[in-house]
């Protein structure tokens, strides 16, 4: 089954183009769509950075490669940018993505490419004893 936005890519325009033209505050868009001023800003910072096809509904998670991780914790630790300005450079849709891979650096775990696992996405049949 695919994934659902809660708001559709339109309502998200919208709204944006709403904000960049003064029509309404972040706070004012948030209270009509009934979400919160940091999802605003998260679709504000996604369009800054990828335009439109930052809300198209994607299958599947984006995968990061472990040089493309250490280069935004490098820039970010050397000063470089902000947490906004990194994940912008980089690609990533959310700064939670970036403090993630910060806290896995800051607690000396590995930072390693993304692999996937057949058994993850294989569920297991149940046992059907009546």
């Amino acid at each position: 089954m695919g994934r659902k936005a809660k708001f559709s890519k339109e309502i998200k325009i919208k709204a944006i183009k709403d904000y960049q033209e003064g029509n309404r505050t972040k706070k004012q868009i948030a209270t009509i769509l009934g979400c919160n001023v940091s999802s605003v800003n998260r679709w504000i910072n996604s369009y800054k950075s990828m335009g439109e096809k930052a809300f198209d509904i994607k299958p599947t998670n984006k995968v990061y490669t472990k040089k493309l991780k250490l280069a935004a914790i490098n820039n970010y630790l050397n000063g470089v940018g902000s947490l906004n300005n990194i994940i912008k450079k980089y690609k990533t849709h959310s700064i939670s993505t970036l403090i993630n891979w910060l806290m896995m650096y800051n607690d000396h775990k590995e930072i390693k490419d993304y692999k996937s696992k057949g058994d993850v996405y294989m569920a297991k049949s149940k046992k059907n004893n009546l």
